[in-house]
């Protein structure tokens, strides 16, 4: 178990091996010298396994599994990583009790700073991502998931991207086709596009098509490169 209390900044010396498992080595004095071989410690708040320990510096190995679902399957040798060592009965709890057990990887969706830190917005399941392909080809993408954290959390939000040269090829109505059925699907009340770009005939078409209306527009709130500032429409439909 862990409080969730960042202990020492580690950097990462080392990636070993091939296959399902990669073998880190992290530089660390004050975390290694806490540490005993079999002992658990927490890498960017995911629990591991020490290895080995020699020379101010530990060992971990994590499978495919665990660097999938968190961010060591995105470090590098010279990486800085967050460690804590597992808490110990009668020492002091500074933070929470935090398993260590991920889950998956979250997104931030924006930071909004205070006055004494930061107000952040992580985007996690059921957030979910699909492309479209044509064989190696790629013709778009969309993204979808709840449109607002909390109480805002029963309306899905989705945003859409398709490769210039597939325009007209039906790929945004496939994919607003997909990620109204998903929505759909996940239980979700409504769907809302928060910001469609009045003059994009095509795309306000498109929608309209699908359901969509218009609730409202907020005037020249984007800035258009040859038509100046434009408004973005904000557009609904119960699902």
């Amino acid at each position: 178990m862990f409080t969730g209390i960042v202990c020492e900044r580690g950097r990462v010396a080392a990636i070993e091996g091939a296959g399902d498992a990669r073998h880190f080595q992290i530089e660390a004095p004050g975390t290694s010298a806490r540490l005993g071989v079999g002992d658990s410690v927490s890498i960017d708040g995911c629990c591991l396994t020490a290895t080995a320990i020699s020379n101010g510096r530990f060992s971990v190995t994590a499978v495919s599994e665990s660097r999938g679902r968190t961010t060591l399957g995105q470090l590098q040798p010279g990486d800085e990583v967050n460690l804590e060592t597992a808490t110990r009965a009668g020492e002091p709890l500074g933070g929470h009790y935090v398993q260590g057990h991920v889950d998956g990887v979250g997104r931030v969706a924006s930071v909004e700073p205070e006055e004494e830190g930061a107000r952040m917005w992580v985007e996690a399941p059921p957030a979910h991502t699909v492309v479209a392909c044509d064989g190696s080809r790629i013709l778009g993408t969309a993204k979808m998931g709840p449109n607002r954290p909390g109480r805002g959390s029963h309306v899905a939000t989705a945003s859409f991207m398709v490769a210039d040269d597939a325009r007209g090829l039906g790929v945004g109505r496939a994919l607003g086709d997909y990620a109204l059925t998903w929505a759909r699907q996940q239980g979700y009340a409504a769907m809302q596009f928060n910001a469609v770009v009045e003059s994009n005939a095509a795309a306000v078409h498109l929608w309209q098509a699908l359901g969509f209306r218009i609730i409202g527009t907020v005037p020249e709130a984007f800035e258009h490169p040859t038509r100046g500032r434009v408004g973005l429409h904000i557009m609904h439909q119960f699902l």
